[in-house]
């Protein structure tokens, strides 16, 4: 399969040379459902189908360093062993509609939220299935040379078991040298020993350290990976690498490192680190070590005991565990050496119970409540209120709490949001690509009140969040299948239940940004059932607080009055139990 790739490659490379002579770069289009054409990849109507065969193009190709992707599905090949080899100085980027839609000519065209170009390891069509999924979905051989990935999402990706390199399941870069990772989301990966979606270091695995380079990750979400084996490292990122990762308006979600029942305990459920990081504007929400392990969000190591170091801006960690059960345990970040220069400063939102250092303070793992005072760095102590597990709701207490210094903020090096050049100074917009600063910096990766592209609530993807989305998650109310498509499980639990319930009531009527003509409040809709307010409580403390078996029934009748109740109510329904309303 590769000769034969490669075979094609070098064919439509005569086609191209003439342009490469005329002009400085050569875009490679990509489309899965492209129909007919050349496949030479010059427009959209001539896209390249396979992803690896552009890639193969742009390899041979000179000036061929970009690679536009169209929404679809796109699989590295049929085996485990397939991969997406992804050479030196070739940027790509997803997000297109492609083939007989809009057609973009322009980068500033692409919409990364409404067109998914997703790159997925999941081979024989069941995402249940690990076992014959892709060992690394993208495989960077040598970090020589830039390399930008940007707008795409990375999926499925199985290190683990039969992989000869259990790290990385996303994505393995051998040796870093300069990687730009850009409005990415990675979900559902798996590693073996470290790196659920991305390891950076060595050829030779391991904590290393061998490899030296520059990684920026800007606006993107990890969700979902894992690291099977006891004593598994790095949830999401294992970076076993000497230079500094810089993280900027990224989501770590619900990433757990060793889902193993044995010891020793995993470290880092979202990233395990031997070099500095620096992390602004980052939001850690439900990641752990489990069963027992230490730093639930970030773990901090260093080769030869030399110790990592760590510096967090306004970000947010809530809700992470691990369960250790000693002093020595944070359930947020925790240092196994006491390195040189740390710092946990700008208004972060912290956990509680959080092991959390500040500069010229004390930095000893196992300080006693009392040893140190988390406020004294700007640091806060309360729920930040999200609606979806990590977006604000209004009242959070990280809206305009951040570093007031717009010199603070990262500015947009790598241009996130697309901006026709020349694209002007400003600070990287937050991970909605939505405006970064409205009064003040918020705290985590979005900012509030942002006219954002991205809806969770929305779905049934009409652009607005109103009944038939508060209907589907009543009807979706339990466990999801073990399957990505459960769009009613908003805060990605799991399962869809009262706080998926919760963000659709918190964002209800037309999605940011939409033209839509607002429906019926949801005030209006339940009078239009005959509820009243105090009705709706009833069935609130129901489905907030009731047993299994209590919900369903209160599903059953809140389906009866929303649906068969307007105008009038013809007969009783077929619910397990009696009216919780007593009024029908």
């Amino acid at each position: 399969m590769q000769h034969q790739r490669l075979a094609r490659a070098i064919g439509s490379t005569i086609a191209l040379l003439a342009l490469a002579s005329t002009s400085h770069a050569v875009i490679l289009r990509v489309d899965t459902n492209v129909v007919g054409g050349a496949g030479t990849g010059e427009d959209w109507p001539n896209a390249i189908p396979d992803l690896q065969s552009a890639l193969d193009l742009a390899a041979v190709l000179p000036g061929a360093d970009d690679i536009w992707v169209a929404d679809g599905v796109y699989h590295p090949g049929a085996l485990p062993t397939s991969t997406y080899s992804v050479s030196s100085d070739t940027r790509v980027f997803g997000g297109f509609t492609g083939f007989g839609e809009q057609e973009e000519t322009l980068l500033e065209q692409r919409n990364v939220f409404l067109n998914e170009s997703i790159l997925s390891g999941d081979l024989n069509g069941d995402p249940c299935d690990p076992t014959t999924d892709a060992h690394h979905v993208i495989t960077v051989p040598s970090g020589e040379g830039q390399i930008r990935i940007d707008g795409v999402i990375i999926e499925f990706g199985n290190a683990s078991g039969g992989a000869p390199e259990p790290r990385g399941g996303a994505l393995h870069v051998e040796q870093p040298d300069s990687l730009n990772l850009v409005n990415c989301t990675l979900r559902n990966n798996l590693g073996g020993f470290g790196g659920g979606a991305i390891y950076l270091g060595s050829p030779t695995g391991g904590g290393g350290g061998e490899g030296d380079g520059i990684v920026q990750i800007y606006n993107c979400t990890f969700e979902n990976n894992a690291v099977l084996n006891a004593d598994g490292i790095g949830g999401a990122i294992q970076a076993a690498f000497n230079n500094v990762l810089t993280v900027v308006n990224s989501v770590f979600y619900s990433n757990i490192a060793n889902t193993s029942e044995v010891a020793p305990p995993g470290r880092g459920g979202a990233i395990f680190t031997v070099s500095s990081i620096d992390l602004f504007n980052c939001t850690f929400a439900n990641n752990s070590t489990d069963p027992a392990g230490q730093g639930g969000a970030v773990f901090i190591d260093g080769p030869g005991g030399a110790g990592g170091t760590l510096l967090a801006k306004n970000c947010i960690f809530w809700g992470n565990t691990s369960s250790c059960g000693t002093l020595d345990c944070s359930a947020d970040i925790w240092w196994a050496q006491f390195p040189s220069a740390l710092s946990i400063t700008s208004s972060t939102i912290i956990a509680v119970l959080p092991i959390v250092w500040c500069t010229g303070k004390e930095n000893a793992p196992g300080n006693p409540p009392g040893g140190f005072d988390p406020t004294a760095c700007g640091n806060i102590q309360l729920d930040p209120v999200f609606a979806d597990g990590v977006r604000l709701t209004g009242g959070s207490p990280a809206i305009d709490s951040g570093d007031p210094d717009p010199l603070a903020i990262p500015q947009d090096p790598l241009n996130v949001d697309d901006d026709p050049p020349p694209a002007p100074p400003e600070p990287t917009p937050d991970r909605d690509l939505g405006t970064r600063i409205l009064t003040v910096v918020d705290m985590g990766a979005f900012e509030f009140g942002n006219m954002s592209t991205a809806c969770p609530a929305d779905v049934d993807g009409d652009n607005e969040v109103g009944f038939t989305d508060l209907i589907a998650v009543l009807a979706a109310w339990g466990t999801c299948d073990c399957t990505i498509a459960c769009p009613e499980d908003i805060d990605g639990d799991g399962d869809v239940g009262f706080l998926d319930l919760v963000s659709v009531l918190s964002t209800w009527g037309p999605c940011p940004g939409s033209s839509s003509d607002p429906g019926p409040t949801f005030d209006e809709m339940l009078a239009g059932a005959g509820l009243t307010p105090s009705d709706w409580e009833v069935f609130e403390d129901c489905l907030q607080n009731g047993t299994e078996a209590q919900q369903k029934n209160c599903i059953c009748w809140l389906e009866h009055y929303l649906i068969e109740c307007t105008p009038l109510c013809s007969q009783p329904p077929n619910c397990p139990d009696g009216d919780p309303l007593a009024k029908h």
